[in-house]
Protein backbone atom coordinates (compact mmCIF):
# COMPACT_ATOMS: atom_id res chain seq x y z
CA UNK A 1 0.00 0.00 0.00
CA UNK A 2 0.79 3.33 -0.24
CA UNK A 3 2.46 3.84 3.43
CA UNK A 4 4.98 1.28 2.27
CA UNK A 5 7.29 3.04 0.69
CA UNK A 6 9.30 3.79 4.09
CA UNK A 7 9.91 0.17 4.59
CA UNK A 8 11.12 -0.35 1.84
CA UNK A 9 14.05 2.31 1.93
CA UNK A 10 14.22 1.04 5.29
CA UNK A 11 15.34 -2.83 3.64
CA UNK A 12 17.47 -1.42 1.67
CA UNK A 13 19.63 1.06 4.14
CA UNK A 14 19.24 3.96 1.86
CA UNK A 15 19.36 7.41 3.86
CA UNK A 16 16.12 9.00 3.76
CA UNK A 17 17.51 12.43 2.27
CA UNK A 18 18.82 10.72 -0.93
CA UNK A 19 14.95 9.57 -1.92
CA UNK A 20 13.94 11.58 -4.80
CA UNK A 21 11.14 14.03 -2.49
CA UNK A 22 7.55 13.40 -3.74
CA UNK A 23 6.43 14.88 -6.72
CA UNK A 24 9.58 15.80 -7.91
CA UNK A 25 11.20 13.10 -10.90
CA UNK A 26 14.67 12.40 -11.35
CA UNK A 27 16.50 14.59 -13.89
CA UNK A 28 16.62 13.60 -16.89
CA UNK A 29 19.84 12.09 -18.19
CA UNK A 30 21.90 14.30 -19.37
CA UNK A 31 22.25 14.39 -24.05
CA UNK A 32 24.51 12.75 -25.71
CA UNK A 33 24.81 13.02 -29.15
CA UNK A 34 26.13 11.03 -31.70
CA UNK A 35 30.08 11.21 -32.79
CA UNK A 36 29.34 11.56 -36.34
CA UNK A 37 25.75 12.70 -37.40
CA UNK A 38 24.99 12.75 -40.74
CA UNK A 39 21.83 14.87 -42.43
CA UNK A 40 21.95 16.10 -46.15
CA UNK A 41 21.94 19.98 -47.44
CA UNK A 42 18.45 19.28 -48.68
CA UNK A 43 16.82 17.49 -45.74
CA UNK A 44 18.56 20.37 -43.58
CA UNK A 45 17.57 22.94 -45.10
CA UNK A 46 13.83 22.06 -45.15
CA UNK A 47 13.93 21.13 -41.52
CA UNK A 48 15.56 24.38 -40.68
CA UNK A 49 12.56 26.43 -42.64
CA UNK A 50 10.17 23.83 -40.91
CA UNK A 51 11.91 23.50 -37.09
CA UNK A 52 11.05 26.03 -33.82
CA UNK A 53 13.99 27.40 -31.93
CA UNK A 54 14.91 26.03 -28.58
CA UNK A 55 14.36 27.92 -25.44
CA UNK A 56 17.43 29.84 -25.57
CA UNK A 57 16.72 31.09 -28.88
CA UNK A 58 13.17 31.49 -28.62
CA UNK A 59 13.71 35.20 -29.03
CA UNK A 60 16.12 35.27 -31.44
CA UNK A 61 19.65 35.05 -31.46
CA UNK A 62 21.60 34.44 -28.27
CA UNK A 63 25.14 35.45 -28.00
CA UNK A 64 27.58 32.32 -26.64
CA UNK A 65 31.34 33.41 -25.32
CA UNK A 66 34.00 32.09 -26.98
CA UNK A 67 37.62 31.24 -25.43
CA UNK A 68 40.23 34.06 -24.72
CA UNK A 69 42.34 33.33 -28.01
CA UNK A 70 39.65 33.12 -30.37
CA UNK A 71 40.83 36.20 -32.30
CA UNK A 72 44.42 34.79 -33.09
CA UNK A 73 43.05 31.16 -33.55
CA UNK A 74 40.19 31.97 -35.57
CA UNK A 75 41.08 33.63 -39.32
CA UNK A 76 38.99 31.14 -41.40
CA UNK A 77 36.21 28.80 -40.43
CA UNK A 78 38.16 25.29 -40.17
CA UNK A 79 39.16 25.25 -36.39
CA UNK A 80 36.00 25.98 -34.97
CA UNK A 81 34.60 23.46 -37.15
CA UNK A 82 36.78 20.90 -35.62
CA UNK A 83 36.35 21.71 -32.26
CA UNK A 84 32.74 21.54 -32.53
CA UNK A 85 33.23 18.37 -34.20
CA UNK A 86 34.68 16.77 -31.07
CA UNK A 87 31.73 17.59 -29.57
CA UNK A 88 28.86 16.40 -31.93
CA UNK A 89 28.65 19.52 -33.86
CA UNK A 90 28.85 18.57 -37.75
CA UNK A 91 29.14 21.54 -39.93
CA UNK A 92 26.68 21.59 -42.96
CA UNK A 93 28.40 24.88 -44.50
CA UNK A 94 30.74 27.81 -43.62
CA UNK A 95 31.68 31.20 -45.35
CA UNK A 96 32.58 34.59 -44.59
CA UNK A 97 36.05 35.80 -42.74
CA UNK A 98 36.10 38.12 -39.68
CA UNK A 99 33.94 39.80 -38.06
CA UNK A 100 31.24 37.70 -39.53
CA UNK A 101 32.25 34.53 -40.11
CA UNK A 102 28.91 32.34 -40.64
CA UNK A 103 28.31 28.52 -39.90
CA UNK A 104 25.48 25.91 -40.17
CA UNK A 105 26.33 22.89 -38.12
CA UNK A 106 24.31 19.73 -37.04
CA UNK A 107 24.09 17.19 -34.46
CA UNK A 108 21.63 14.41 -33.71
CA UNK A 109 20.77 13.02 -30.37
CA UNK A 110 22.99 9.38 -29.59
CA UNK A 111 19.29 7.44 -28.96
CA UNK A 112 17.99 9.12 -32.18
CA UNK A 113 15.66 11.35 -30.74
CA UNK A 114 16.11 14.25 -31.74
CA UNK A 115 17.57 16.75 -34.53
CA UNK A 116 20.07 20.20 -33.43
CA UNK A 117 20.15 22.55 -36.60
CA UNK A 118 22.61 25.50 -35.60
CA UNK A 119 23.43 28.91 -37.58
CA UNK A 120 26.09 30.58 -35.75
CA UNK A 121 27.58 34.17 -36.71
CA UNK A 122 31.27 34.88 -35.56
CA UNK A 123 33.14 37.67 -34.43
CA UNK A 124 36.56 36.13 -33.41
CA UNK A 125 37.88 39.70 -31.89
CA UNK A 126 34.98 40.05 -29.86
CA UNK A 127 35.00 36.27 -28.64
CA UNK A 128 31.07 36.21 -29.77
CA UNK A 129 28.84 33.70 -31.36
CA UNK A 130 25.37 35.09 -32.26
CA UNK A 131 23.29 31.57 -32.54
CA UNK A 132 20.02 30.18 -33.60
CA UNK A 133 19.56 26.60 -32.44
CA UNK A 134 16.53 24.84 -33.86
CA UNK A 135 15.26 21.25 -32.93
CA UNK A 136 12.36 18.92 -33.33
CA UNK A 137 13.10 17.37 -30.14
CA UNK A 138 11.27 19.90 -27.49
CA UNK A 139 12.23 22.12 -24.67
CA UNK A 140 14.12 19.95 -22.71
CA UNK A 141 16.85 19.03 -25.27
CA UNK A 142 17.36 21.78 -26.89
CA UNK A 143 18.12 23.00 -23.58
CA UNK A 144 20.40 20.59 -23.17
CA UNK A 145 21.95 20.93 -26.36
CA UNK A 146 21.92 24.59 -26.10
CA UNK A 147 23.78 24.03 -22.84
CA UNK A 148 26.71 21.55 -24.95
CA UNK A 149 27.06 23.98 -27.32
CA UNK A 150 27.75 27.05 -25.14
CA UNK A 151 30.40 24.85 -22.95
CA UNK A 152 31.85 23.89 -26.69
CA UNK A 153 31.82 27.47 -27.60
CA UNK A 154 33.41 28.53 -24.30
CA UNK A 155 36.53 26.04 -24.86
CA UNK A 156 37.34 27.08 -28.21
CA UNK A 157 40.71 29.15 -28.17
CA UNK A 158 40.23 29.02 -24.66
Amino acid sequence: GPGSSHNLLDLLDVPMDSASPPGESPPPPALSLRPAPSIDAASFQARWAALPPAPGCAGGSRVLTLGANAAAVLTAPPPLMAHLATRGFATMASGGAPPAIKYYFYAQAEDGAGLFLVEAVVNPAARAARVVLKTDAGAQRGAAAEDILAEAMASFAA
